[in-house]
């Protein structure tokens, strides 16, 4: 039904038409146009939020958060003298929701203050916007923060685009709100390791950096 309703000429028409007076009006510096008057608009005209998100995009740029990490809050728990630095980690906000925006910023903080480098991906990022920022930065690991119902169509994604730009082995993990029976999916798929709701940051650590231990130390192994 979508199918047809998408591919059918007079409604094409009319969505582009939408989505083109959502880009006038949005551009508009004297403001006299009204965004939302023009969103509603392109929505009884069935276009999609992200084409709706896409025209305003055009208009205005993406916007990008500025995240600050703070230190301290953990140090004390993992003071062996160790020297994670090269270890690195992007907390991926691959879910389209800016309700993701404090959480992510405490496991980076977290993370930084063990001694992992971290960088933080930007908000609304898509998969393959991940997966390029990791091959970017050469991480180990890509963290996605789930609480969106996306995670059985964008961790898969992301880990396919990773397979095609990686050169070597990056763990994926996942932690959010995940129901059990989606646990054995996306390790088939290729994650790594799943948090529930409500574990602690310093048993995380620990099992990131046994697998982290474990992977690349069977990976160097001579065949």
């Amino acid at each position: 039904m979508i199918v047809h309703f998408k591919t059918t000429n007079i409604n094409c028409f009319y969505v582009n038409q939408c989505l083109e007076k959502l880009r006038e009006v949005a551009r508009d510096k004297s403001g006299s146009g009204n965004i939302l008057e023009a969103n509603i608009e392109a929505a009884r005209a069935r276009c999609t939020l992200g084409e709706i998100f896409q025209a305003l995009e055009d208009a205005f740029s993406r916007h990008v958060a500025e995240s600050g990490l703070v230190s301290g809050a953990y140090r004390k728990t993992f003071d062996d003298g160790k020297n994670n630095n090269e270890l690195k980690q992007v907390i991926d906000r691959v879910e389209k929701s800016a309700k993701l925006e404090g959480r992510p910023k405490v496991i980076a903080s977290a993370f930084t203050d063990v001694g992992f480098d971290v960088d933080i991906s930007p908000l609304f990022a898509t998969p393959s916007e991940v997966a390029r920022q990791a091959i970017d930065a050469d991480v180990h690991i890509v963290g996605v923060s789930t609480l969106g119902a996306g995670h059985k169509s964008l961790e898969p994604e992301l880990i396919k685009k990773l397979n095609e730009l990686r050169t070597r082995d990056i763990i994926v993990t996942v932690g959010g709100v995940i129901p059990p029976q989606d646990y054995q999916q996306l390790y088939d798929q290729g994650v790594k390791l799943i948090f529930r709701p409500g574990t602690r940051i310093p048993e995380a650590v620990i099992q990131i950096l046994g697998h982290i231990e474990k992977t690349f130390n069977s990976s160097n192994k001579p065949k």
